[in-house]
């Protein structure tokens, strides 16, 4: 962020591509390091047991498409295709909206992070009327058997060489448990290494 801030500072001829995508990376790392500031706050309100969450009915697939396109520019800049499949007709949740943000954002940001060479996210919703599904898929590194059954516990990394060598405090997927718990779903992983992981988060729906 600093290097591109003095950038536009220092060279004021700069064209206004250049000065259009340096803008854009300050955004967008400005975007990931409040995301990082806010897992750490809600971890440490969790700890303290001052965690709230506020329901309201809102749509699925539009809190979806609202990330996608706060994140647009970050996933194009890491040369990342996005597969979208969303179902056809809204899914009415009764959730914390910035909760449920910050879920999904944890996950797409978990995919970026171990896509590996193949960069490819795939997110997809659904519902049986009584369920919500939303899953996230990558091709990256994937998760090893004995990890799994650790990978939400809060601080857990695992000492994959290659996981360990891309950093991180072990905050994101814990968080994601957390709010799935609350709001009486749940959250699966299919995962299998070298091949990439599928998150799946369950939730109820407003019936209609």
């Amino acid at each position: 962020i600093k290097m591109f801030a003095e950038l536009l500072h220092e060279k004021p001829d700069l064209s206004e591509i250049n000065r259009t995508e340096y803008l854009s990376i300050i955004e967008s790392e400005s975007d990931r390091l409040e995301h990082y500031i806010k897992n750490v706050l809600d971890f440490s309100k969790i700890e303290r047991g001052e965690m709230t969450y506020h329901p309201e009915s809102l749509g699925l697939n539009t809190v979806i498409n609202n990330i996608l396109n706060l994140m647009q520019f970050q996933l194009a800049q890491h040369g990342f295709k996005m597969d979208t499949r969303l179902a056809p007709s809204e899914i009415t949740l009764f959730v914390d909206k910035n909760a449920l943000t910050a879920a999904l954002i944890n996950l797409f940001y978990n995919a970026i992070k171990y896509s590996g060479k193949e960069k490819y996210i795939q997110v997809t919703s659904s519902s049986d009327g009584i369920e919500a599904m939303v899953t996230v898929l990558d091709k990256g590194i994937g998760i090893a058997a004995d990890d799994q059954e650790k990978i939400f516990d809060t601080f857990y990394r695992s000492k994959d060489n290659k996981v360990q060598s891309l950093g991180g405090a072990g905050l994101g997927l814990s968080l994601v448990a957390h709010f799935v718990k609350a709001h009486s779903g749940k959250i699966d992983l299919e995962s299998a290494l070298g091949k990439g992981s599928m998150f799946r988060l369950t939730l109820p729906v407003v019936s209609s």
